[in-house]
């Protein structure tokens, strides 16, 4: 449990946290596999 440095009252769970940070990354480079190999889109 995580706790507020302002508040002893507020509480939130490590998997609100983790639905925070996946809901605020954005992805900037795209990557595919082909045959074993990574390669980086448009290029």
């Amino acid at each position: 449990m995580v706790e507020g440095a302002r508040s002893a009252n507020l509480k939130v769970s490590s998997g609100e946290i983790a639905r925070y940070v996946m809901d605020s990354l954005q992805v900037e480079e795209h990557f595919t596999v082909d045959d074993g190999m990574i390669h980086k889109e448009g290029e």
